[in-house]
């Protein structure tokens, strides 16, 4: 166990806030409505759903591991 993780706060979740999780609801019920950031990048649920497994490949090929934090 390392050393430098801090203790929960009673206010904390009980289980990790992963990001599948928090853009289960999104997929399911919003998958068509779009995501805007900065009023410049423009994309759907449906897209970022696709993006997501790249993008996590990509963070495994870099050798970041759990619990390491990108």
């Amino acid at each position: 166990m390392r050393d430098d993780v801090q203790a929960a706060a009673p206010s904390a979740y009980a289980y990790p806030l992963l990001i599948k999780r928090l853009l289960h609801t999104p997929f399911v019920q919003a998958s068509d409505h779009e995501i805007v950031y900065r009023g410049q990048v423009r994309t759907t649920y449906t897209t970022l759903r696709e993006r997501i497994p790249p993008l996590a490949w990509n963070r495994r090929s870099a050798s970041t591991f759990p619990p390491d934090v990108a």
